[in-house]
């Protein structure tokens, strides 16, 4: 069939470069720059680190109830509607913040942020990738897009330290909100949900997926919260997401004990950064290229040898380099795969609905994993078990990856067979 796409750039580039500046200007402020205020927050409000830091954890618990109702959210009532709703509200919880009296005020703002929150960065970025790029170069055009919050991160990290550092906390929150809003324009006219919307047709489609794009297969949101393959799924990315955060939230803990200045134990940090960025367009790439197990298991193999770079630190410090930038490879992998992995085993019947539940399972990696480690070095006073104990998580991903795809497997070999004997 010959293709309808005109010459010149695909629009669906256009839906990554906007997606990476979502990411850039929301996500990884969001997720990744919180840390900086909290010295801020702890003089002004005369309170323990303790309870600031507790702020991201009510933020993360909004968003695991957003999630649950972002997706079809965003399909029903319009993408571009409830987006932009979401983006106006998020911006104004960062006034808040900015303006706030009280913590409690921030506690508030906080939570709202986060229930609007989950429907403005990777569920409508997953949405419109899925629905814009086939199997052959899905990964790619969504390690692209995510990218975004790393580099986000290394770059907003010092331009928001500077104004915290010479205008104050509460600029850096303004600070937030305008980027928001800088953000609309930017995004807004690429969220045009199907290519056959432009006249054009979906890249990258292999041979069985062709023609797919606009018809409805596989599983009902129903359908898969009543399956094994979904708690399967759900069950792995919870311990990939939580194993890969564990590292993020406590490695600059672990490198002060291993006698690093705080300068140097910024600058390795750094490096995770790095390797998360580097990271993304290459499981990407690997996925388009051998499939979702592939990506899944070499992801979860680079933090198995990350975190045992790490356990090898502890005796000999040169290695925490190393083991920081390759860890921080392996955290890409959540967020690349899970998306990709979530339209690979239900299809696009119920995709936004879908994606939002299994951004749930992240998020309550991201919650429960990462303080279990910090409980380990209370426990015995290192993180040594934290390290081994991670590793092994992340070998049973692998494990219970295979058996999710074997079990889907199955299912549609079943499904077949049925529907050639009645044809039959």
């Amino acid at each position: 069939m010959e293709s309808k796409n005109k010459k010149g750039l695909y629009f669906g580039w256009w839906i990554v470069v906007s997606s990476f500046m979502i990411m850039f200007l929301y996500y990884g402020p969001a997720v990744n720059l919180f840390g900086l205020y909290v010295p801020s927050l702890v003089a002004e409000f005369q309170t323990t680190r303790t309870a600031i830091v507790g702020i991201m954890s009510v933020g993360t618990v909004a968003g695991v109830i957003g999630s649950m109702f972002a997706g079809k959210t965003l399909m029903k009532l319009g993408l571009r509607k409830v987006w932009t709703v979401s983006a106006l509200v998020c911006s104004g919880t960062y006034v808040l913040n900015a303006m706030a009296p009280s913590l409690t005020v921030i506690y508030v703002s906080t939570f709202i942020r986060g229930l609007f929150g989950a429907g403005i960065a990777i569920v409508p970025i997953s949405i419109l990738i899925n629905s814009w790029f086939g199997k052959k170069i899905k990964g790619k055009a969504m390690g692209i897009a995510l990218m975004g919050s790393g580099i986000g991160a290394m770059i907003l990290n010092p331009v928001t330290g500077y104004i915290i550092k010479n205008h104050g906390w509460r600029t850096g929150y303004f600070f937030f909100a305008g980027m928001l809003v800088v953000m609309i324009p930017i995004a807004l006219p690429t969220f045009v949900l199907s290519p056959k919307l432009k006249g054009l047709e979906r890249i990258g489609d292999v041979p069985e997926e062709a023609g797919k794009e606009m018809s409805l297969y596989g599983m009902t949101s129903k359908q898969a919260l009543r399956s094994g393959v979904f708690w399967l799924a759900f069950i792995s990315m919870i311990l990939l997401a939580g194993t890969a955060q564990s590292w993020s939230n406590n490695g600059a803990s672990y490198l002060t004990d291993l006698k690093f200045d705080p300068i140097t134990v910024a600058s390795i940090m750094s490096i995770t950064s790095l390797g998360l960025t580097i990271g993304k367009p290459i499981f990407g790439v690997i996925s388009d290229k051998w499939g979702n197990k592939a990506g899944i298991t070499t992801g979860a193999i680079t933090l198995i040898i990350g975190y045992l770079l790490l356990l090898t630190s502890a005796n000999m410090k040169g290695l925490a380099i190393i083991g920081a930038g390759v860890t921080g490879a392996g955290i890409a992998v959540i967020n690349v795969l899970l998306p990709l992995i979530t339209a690979d085993l239900f299809g696009n019947r119920d995709y936004a609905a879908l994606v939002g539940y299994m951004q749930i399972s992240a998020a309550l990696g991201t919650t429960i994993i990462p303080p279990s480690v910090a409980g380990v070095f209370d426990s015995t006073g290192s993180f040594s078990l934290a390290w081994i104990g991670l590793a092994a998580i992340a070998a049973v991903c692998i494990v219970i990856t295979f058996i999710t795809y074997h079990l889907r497997d199955s299912a549609a070999k079943k499904t077949a067979q049925a529907q050639n004997g009645q044809d039959g």
